[in-house]
């Protein structure tokens, strides 16, 4: 089974990204994509469902496909050194040359040591395979009906959408065999493609600006590839090995600290940690699928990876150390400059390279709830900014994105989701850092700083669009998928982790012994800092309920009687002139009297009606003139007339019980108007840091309890 697994993720992405380039019949690539998503979607169930499993090609395969990754990196650096010498880009080629000559020499002297080799599939490599091939779907299915309408409003030839899901397909089979590669130069093919993928993608509307932005990614990317290449000459030199499987296993770890200091500075370029932040920063021009899939199902996903699978080699070392206080640097530095932006994009890729930095935190830390808590966030992080970033590029009338918004914000800052227990988590276990708990300290303060002021921002957004439009099931049912997945996932986050990280535990971390010779019940969570999110999210739940249905309980009702003018009646002309005279001095008095009647009455008409709000919330009585209709009949009358203010509305009902002097009419005005004072900018920063205010004190009281 598994060969036809590795088949489907791998093989069949590139096969995807040949058909998209070479057809271009717009039916055949809607089938197509349907089918790519239909497959990455089995891919990511399938990966969970295998467990942990292995496929090792013949004997007779394995020194080709060794013949066959030596290859294709030899393409990709040549590729980029002369790309470097047609665009003149010095730096991208003297990184060229410097990973063309250590490739060369681990091919040189340790060409012969590449014995049979496998992709493995692990615990590990299946919950990235969830998330890259889960989420990743989702936004291709999201892009397949939001980039089909750019493509419309733009009348230039480049068809954006071909370009998009070759480039993207290509992408995440890439990320897939790096994630299943047990080979250091298999890993590295693949690192290289994904990077080239990447890179194609974020150029893909072939703008000056999308070309300017992908140079700027590919010269900061290729540091990393740089620092991957000395990983493995280090590695091959001191363990003479190249299988990902045996370095786990080796016992002189201390020998491997140079080699894992190049692997983590290769995870850090890739996860677009400070420095390496512009790599990641810069692309924020691009549209939201591009930035969705680079932010939670690909690059970003790929550097995390590594460190979270060599983690167990530099565990209580000097390098956990200081790697703990780079990670816990980046969260924080990184959510203090998303506190100064203004544009979602930049706010969203900010916290995306905090949240990183906090995984890679979590990784370092010697204990069970951070290793936990480093795994669980890396899923829960990915779904999440797929999230937002989809609701932030649905460009809809509708009201949904900006709800589902909200929602992923709350993902982010609300103590029953994941990201907030790990943040708790993580300050718990860095007691004996004092540097990277003080700036994880930071950090969680100017996170409830950050989403605070994008919840309450987008509170704002969701009641002025109101429902305007209906609910596009294409282009929202991604995102709505996305929501049920990171709430359902957030409120059985205990039991997930017991059956899906806790396998990963006993195959990555074996070689220390408390773990090895450790039970079942010894691993099992029972909640994260003292807290278990089924019974937060029941009493968000109760809350919730009571303030939704509050809303329409402080109401009162107000009458107002409806008085209806008589219409005057046409009279026939007078023949002789007395009668003329005498008829135009009387009709001029009755225009004098409606003009006055016209000023003092209300500016009602037959299909709207407007009553100034200050005449509703006196106590007195409000008399509304309604000029009566001169050739409808009672039956003709519309049933139902709308006073829009806004602080008030009312309805008339039932018009066709109308008297000839008066009726009666309902009107409904809250008592206590919360959602509209949110509208209001100044008020929406005080709401903000006071809510931010009260969580950072609750998160305080929870973590030195």
């Amino acid at each position: 089974m598994f060969p036809y697994f590795l088949g489907l993720t791998v093989i069949f992405p590139i096969g995807a990204s040949v058909f998209f380039l070479l057809n271009r019949n717009s039916l055949l690539h809607r089938l197509a994509a349907f089918l790519v998503v239909s497959i990455f979607f089995l891919c990511a169930c399938w990966a969970l469902l295998l467990g942990k499993s292995s496929y090792q090609p013949a004997n007779q395969f394995s020194p080709g496909l060794n013949y066959f990754f030596s290859a294709g990196n030899v393409a990709a650096i040549l590729g980029l050194g002369c790309w470097s010498l047609r665009r003149k880009n010095w730096m991208l080629g003297s990184l060229a040359v410097a990973q063309g000559g250590l490739l060369g020499w681990v091919i040189w002297h340790y060409g012969s040591m590449a014995r049979p080799v496998s992709f493995v599939l692990d615990h590990l490599s299946g919950l990235m395979l969830l998330l890259v091939d889960g989420v990743g779907a989702l936004i291709l299915l999201f892009a397949l009906k939001a980039l089909e309408t750019r493509d419309r409003r733009h009348s230039s030839g480049t068809n954006r959408q071909t370009l998009f899901f070759s480039g993207a397909c290509l992408l995440l089979g890439s990320v897939n065999g790096l994630v299943l590669s047990n080979q250091l130069l298999w890993m590295l093919f693949f690192w290289q493609a994904a990077l080239l993928s990447a890179f194609w993608l974020i150029d893909h509307e072939r703008t000056p600006i999308a070309l300017k932005n992908a140079k700027n990614f590919i010269n900061v990317s290729s540091v990393g590839s740089v620092a991957f290449l000395a990983g493995v000459v280090l590695a091959a030199s001191h363990a003479r090995t190249l299988l990902i499987s045996e370095l786990l296993l080796f016992k002189e770890a201390t020998l491997l600290m140079p080699s894992l200091a190049c692997f983590v500075v290769a995870g850090l370029v890739s996860s677009a940690q400070f420095p390496f932040q512009n790599a990641l920063f810069r692309v924020t021009a691009s549209p939201a699928p591009v930035l969705a899939l680079l932010q939670s199902s690909s690059t970003v996903v790929a550097g995390v990876y590594l460190i979270l699978r060599l983690s167990p080699l530099f565990m209580n070392t000097l390098l956990a150390q200081i790697l703990a206080v780079i990670g816990a640097f980046s969260f924080a530095a990184a959510l203090l400059l998303a506190a100064m932006q203004h544009d979602d994009k930049r706010i969203l890729t900010m916290t995306t390279i905090s949240s990183m930095g906090l995984v890679i935190a979590l990784a370092c830390f010697p204990a069970l709830q951070a290793i936990y808590a480093a795994i669980l966030l890396a899923v829960l992080h990915g779904i999440s900014k797929a999230l937002l970033f989809l609701s932030s590029g649905s460009h809809s009338r509708s009201s949904v994105p900006a709800f589902l918004a909200l929602l992923g914000g709350a993902s982010m800052l609300l103590p029953p989701f994941g990201a907030p227990m790990a943040q708790w988590t993580a300050m718990e276990a860095a007691v004996r850092n004092p540097v990277a708990m003080g700036l994880l300290i930071a950090g969680c303060v100017f996170s409830m700083i950050v989403w605070a002021r994008y919840m309450v921002k987008h509170v704002s957004a969701a009641i002025s669009v109101g429902p305007k439009m209906r609910m596009n099931l294409l282009l929202h049912a991604p995102q709505v998928i996305l929501a049920l997945g990171i709430s359902v996932l957030s409120i059985f986050i205990i039991p997930f982790a017991n059956y899906f990280v806790m396998p990963v535990l006993k195959e990555n971390f074996g070689r220390f012994d408390d773990i090895a010779q450790g039970t079942v019940e010894s691993f099992l969570l029972q909640n994260f800092s003292g807290v278990n999110p089924m019974q937060l999210f029941a009493g968000l739940a109760a809350i919730f309920c009571l303030g939704w249905f509050g809303t329409f309980a402080w109401r009162k009702e107000e009458e107002i009687p409806v008085i209806y003018l008589e219409q005057p009646k046409d009279e026939p002309e007078p023949e002789n002139t007395a009668e003329a005279a005498d008829w135009l001095t009387e009709m001029g008095e009755k225009d004098n009297q409606e003009d006055e009647l016209e000023i003092t009455a209300a500016k009602v008409e037959v299909h709207e009606t407007i009553i100034e709000p200050e005449s509703i919330q006196s106590n007195e009585e409000t008399v509304v003139m309604v000029p009566e209709p001169n050739d409808r009949t009672q039956d003709e009358w519309p049933e139902t007339v709308a006073i829009d203010d806004s602080d008030a509305t009312v309805e008339l009902e039932s018009m066709n019980e109308v008297s000839d002097e008066s009726v009666t009419i309902q009107t409904v005005v809250p008592r206590c108007s919360v959602f509209g004072l949110f509208p209001d900018a100044k008020k929406t920063q005080l709401y903000a840091s006071v809510f931010a205010g009260a969580l950072i004190i609750l998160m305080l009281e929870v973590v030195f309890r």
